[in-house]
């Protein structure tokens, strides 16, 4: 499988647990390099992006070339236990969500030529709190 990357620096900051977030990419890659066992390609980009009241989000996309999810199963592949995959377990994607939420980000699916995983941060604001790790959003280091 091969990996493109539309990975731009983007040097604003996250409050993640950057373990749990590193974990949450690498089942996403997991289960895209799964969906392509003839091998096919994986693209991966971020982008700085405005929400609908001006909150600045980094931007996470994951897509697959695999043959994607049936439209009556996109919201099915959150659930436990619930795989499409010979031999799965059915909670890579219920784990990878969860670890999302925890560290206040949202992750959305879109199925077509592929499956797409959008993975959204919100860009921390400036704090003196030392509580929350901060890790530099600079997703071409991962």
């Amino acid at each position: 499988v091969a990996l493109q990357w539309n990975v731009r620096a983007i040097h604003d900051q996250v409050r993640v647990d950057a373990g749990q977030i590193q974990q949450a990419v690498i089942n996403i890659l997991l289960n895209a390099i799964e969906a392509q066992p003839d091998g096919g390609r994986v693209e991966i980009k971020t982008e700085l992006a405005r929400n609908r009241v001006g909150d600045e989000h980094i931007i996470l996309t994951i897509q697959d070339g695999g043959p994607g999810v049936k439209p009556e199963q996109l919201e099915q592949i959150w659930n436990a236990f619930y795989t499409s995959k010979p031999g799965g377990t059915g909670m890579g994607l219920t784990i990878t969500k969860r670890l999302l939420e925890e560290n206040c980000a949202t992750i959305t699916a879109h199925s077509g030529a592929g499956l797409t995983l959008v993975l959204e941060f919100p860009v921390a604001a400036a704090t003196t709190d030392t509580v929350t790790q901060t890790a530099t959003a600079h997703w071409g280091n991962m």
